[in-house]
């Protein structure tokens, strides 16, 4: 079996004995993978467990023969156990729907460095935002881009025209981005958002937008942006993601 180092976020954990358990983390060389964690609930064990979610580690893990599945692990170095994620109800909600969004849209074992780096600053500064609610889209715009999942939003997807000057437009994940007036017929049940949210979506989903941690939404441009990416992660999860319901009303 090969033994792999990496650094490691986890996102999941569930108990599998009365001494084991079994983590989904997500780990900067290696992607998304399932280790067990055998003797991490005993008092007194080698890998500063039982682990708790959210913790920033550096792991070495047994590979499993097929390559994927469930790993075995060997050693764990804890970084940081981010303990205000997991104080505070409204960023304990916020940093599990991050890791659900992680854990689906990321495939097991195939690495991607710029997710991982997004994904740790984000747990990071979550804390510190002006608004959880705007920490939490400002990751699933940056997530979208780096993993091509991003919509249009500068024109119309169906006739390609500009959408600058337009003050009611719809989001539309079905046809890949945003729909002119004349062109709503194209998706009807797409969510209606005004010129304000787009311009505040292209903001959060720019990487070079130094000051997106800073933004300040109103209440009514919060809510029509969160109705744009409800309606995306809808369509991507095919279904609504399980965290879904706890995570609307502490960012709307």
């Amino acid at each position: 079996m090969a033994i792999c180092k990496t650094e490691a976020i986890v996102i999941s954990r569930s108990d599998y004995s009365e001494s084991s358990q079994v983590l989904t983390c997500f780990t900067r060389d290696f992607g998304r993978v399932r280790v067990i964690a055998k003797g991490s609930r005993r008092p007194r064990n080698r890998m500063d467990g039982p682990f708790d979610l959210f913790v920033h580690c550096e792991i070495v893990f047994y590979q499993s023969r097929r390559g994927t599945g469930l790993h075995t692990l060997a050693e764990c170095k804890v970084f940081d156990n981010f303990e205000m994620l997991r104080r505070e109800l409204d960023l304990s909600f916020a940093a599990s729907y991050l890791g659900e969004l992680i854990s689906v849209l990321c495939p097991e074992m195939e690495p991607n460095t710029d997710v991982f780096d997004l994904f740790l600053k984000t747990l990071q500064s979550l804390p510190a935002d002006v608004a959880t609610a705007t920490g939490v889209m400002r990751f699933e715009l940056r997530l979208y881009r780096l993993l091509g999942y991003l919509p249009e939003m500068n024109n119309c997807v169906s006739c390609g025209k500009s959408l600058k000057r337009r003050r009611e437009l719809k989001y539309s994940p079905l046809k890949g981005g945003t729909l002119c007036q004349k062109c709503w017929g194209e998706d009807k049940d797409a969510p209606v958002v005004s010129a304000g949210a787009l311009s505040a979506m292209r903001l959060l989903a720019d990487p070079d937008a130094v000051n997106a941690s800073r933004l300040k939404l109103t209440r009514r441009i919060l809510g029509e942006v969160r109705s744009a990416l409800d309606a995306q992660v809808c369509f991507l999860f095919e279904g609504e993601p399980r965290s879904l319901d706890y995570v609307q009303p502490k960012l709307t």
